[in-house]
């Protein structure tokens, strides 16, 4: 095989993949429009619905907060130590967060009078900097990588 027939492998699978990604998402988008239209009629599926959406990003920032203890512990000492101060700080506001939102939640659905503002989005914001604070000092404890060349230079 030469080079063109090489290029034009390598177009044509990045072009199908790029609009195979496309038409997953349409029909994902289309499916959950249709699950949507079918099951709207059933009582409750809307507050169902809506708390399903509160939840989400809170998953989403767990799942990290999981991923990143299990890097914490091959961190050099003080990366650990560091880490661990933000690791505790962010899953205990992640926890606040939620529970927040969640009786924010309760109470506007019982049309009760909410008593405090809604403050999910600012909360999602601190828990992405105390996510990006958490790596930095992850990657800030690593040893320094060796150049390339000092990594062939014994080859």
């Amino acid at each position: 095989m030469n080079n063109n027939n090489r290029f034009l492998t390598l177009f044509m699978i990045l072009l199908f993949s790029f609009f195979g990604v496309v038409i997953a998402v349409a029909l994902v988008v289309f499916l959950l429009r249709l699950f949507s239209m079918a099951v709207i009629n059933i009582p409750g599926f809307t507050e169902f619905y809506g708390y399903m959406m509160l939840i989400v990003p809170y998953g989403l920032f767990f799942t990290t907060y999981y991923f990143l203890r299990s890097k914490l512990a091959l961190a050099s000492k003080t990366a650990r130590i560091v880490g661990t101060l933000f690791y505790t700080l962010g899953l205990l506001a992640c926890i606040a967060s939620l529970i927040i939102a969640s009786v924010n939640f309760i109470k506007t659905i019982n049309h009760v009078e909410l008593s405090f503002e809604d403050l999910s989005p600012y909360f999602l914001v601190i828990q992405l900097a105390f996510i990006f604070i958490i790596t930095m000092t992850l990657g800030l404890g690593d040893a320094k990588e060796k150049d390339w060349m000092d990594k062939h230079k014994g080859n």
